[in-house]
Parts: C-alpha cells; structure tokens; sequence
C-alpha cells in the first residue's frame, strides 16, 4: 500500500464514521421527536467505539436503567441473528463483552436471552435499515424472555455497522431520563 493509497483509505474510513455517526443521530432524533406516540419511555444511550461516539436508543425492557459498561469488546455472535443459542465458540468470546447481532425474524426478547445466557453484559442490535424502530415486547412468549432480560439492549441503524469493529474496545452509557427531542424549544 502506498502513502497515497494510506491517506485515501483514511479518509474514506473517516467518511464512512461520519456517515454512520450522522444516521445514528438521525433514527435516534426521529424516534425521540414520535416519542409521545409510542407509549413507552425512549431512552437515549451512546455508544462509543475506538474514536467514533454513536447515538442510539435503548429499549423498553432489558436493563432499562441507567448503565455504564466499559473497558469491554464488540464481539459478533454466530449465529449472527442470535436466533438459537450461540456456538460454543461464539458464547465463550462473548463472556464479558458486548453482543452485536443482526436484526431478524426472531424477537428481540429471545435474542437478548441467548447473548445473556453466553455471559454477554449488553446487547447492540444492528437494525436492518436506517429507519427509526423500536423493539416492544408483544406476546406472552416475549414478555416472559423479556422478564428474564437483565443486560441493557441498544439499536443502532444499519449505516452505523461500519463503525462496529468486531473486537473493538467499547463503552456503553444509558442516560435515566428521557431526553428533551427538542432541546431549547418550549
């Protein structure tokens, strides 16, 4: 690689953090300006990856309390929807770190239970678009995984996987109040 084809690799990276640190931004302040119509609390959270700070949301259940996870990792799950329990290679990663998995057919709920069950202290769901969405516990069979759910669980859109390095050095923080959706306007 050459010093030209350094600096414009770099460049493109820093492009590519933007962007996704843009569209975090974005789906989170959309989400908080509709937050009277969901029904439920919108929690703002913040995830820091290397040098990129991505805003995100957290869900309604799980650990829906203030949270501050650092000094921990990015590890991607196999399987990468966390649909069934994870391999044994994959949950041994996991132990102690963050989960990062791919939305899916499978609620939300029984994703969280699997990572949580690995030993994993917080899950990042990456949404499979960069629309605003929220995960709400639905059926019975959700509410009882989601009451078993103690990790805090966090949605990122899909733009901002490219910040996502698996193995990556991270820290999650989740504020207790609900943010203002539109600060300075009364």
């Amino acid at each position: 690689e050459t010093e030209t084809e350094r600096v414009t690799n770099r460049a493109t990276a820093g492009r590519e953090l933007h962007a996704a640190q843009a569209a975090a931004q974005r789906v989170a302040q959309k989400l908080l300006l509709n937050s009277s119509d969901l029904g439920a609390p919108v929690l703002l959270a913040s995830l820091h990856v290397d040098s990129c700070a991505l805003q995100c949301l957290a869900t309604n259940f799980g650990a829906v309390r203030a949270a501050a996870i650092s000094n921990v990792h990015l590890v991607y799950c196999v399987p990468p929807l966390a649909e069934t329990s994870l391999t044994p290679a994959s949950a041994a990663a996991l132990d102690g770190n963050l989960a990062v998995v791919r939305r899916g057919a499978v609620p939300v709920s029984v994703k969280a239970q699997h990572v949580q069950d690995a030993g994993a202290v917080g899950l990042v769901l990456i949404n499979s678009d960069d629309h605003a969405w929220l995960p709400f516990v639905k059926t019975e069979e959700d509410q009882a995984a989601a009451s078993k759910t103690n990790i805090p669980i966090v949605i990122v859109p899909k733009s901002a996987e490219t910040a996502l390095s698996a193995g990556a050095p991270a820290t999650l923080l989740i504020e207790t109040s609900v943010p203002d959706p539109q600060p300075g306007l009364s």
